[in-house]
């Protein structure tokens, strides 16, 4: 299936040339001007495999490149908010609680010492006003 429900054989042929912003209107908000060096998504139909950046207009802090062809078959939107949770025993809290304790509680967006593993690279604020 070329995902275009409802549409017979030889339609869904002449519409794969369609740009992705008339097959898949819902996922052109996902699409990252800043970093697509000034393409955009009506340069690109459903069969491109071409890799350009997304982001998630729910958190812009989750930004990815993904084939245009990857992206539009997913099932869910931004590959960060689709995760699943952290097992517990890669939690930052439970691997090092006493650095957990020091998480600043506003200043890192959607993250939470529960909700990143412990290895995680990004950088994070810290109330560290205790010492």
């Amino acid at each position: 299936m070329l995902g275009i429900p409802g549409l017979s054989m030889r339609r869904r042929r002449e519409k794969i040339t369609d740009p992705i912003t008339v097959t898949h209107p819902g996922k052109v908000k996902f699409w990252n001007y800043d970093l697509n060096d000034g393409r955009r998504p009506e340069d690109f139909h459903y069969g491109d495999d071409a890799v350009v950046a997304w982001v998630c207009p729910i958190n812009p802090m989750h930004r990815w490149k993904q084939a245009v062809s990857n992206f539009l078959k997913r099932q869910t939107d931004c590959m960060y908010c689709a995760r699943k949770p952290v097992r517990e025993s890669l939690r930052l809290s439970t691997k090092y609680p006493e650095l957990a304790r020091e998480w600043h509680p506003t200043l890192n967006d959607h993250r939470s010492p529960d909700t990143i593993l412990a290895r995680d690279r990004r950088s994070a604020y810290w109330d560290v006003r205790g010492e």
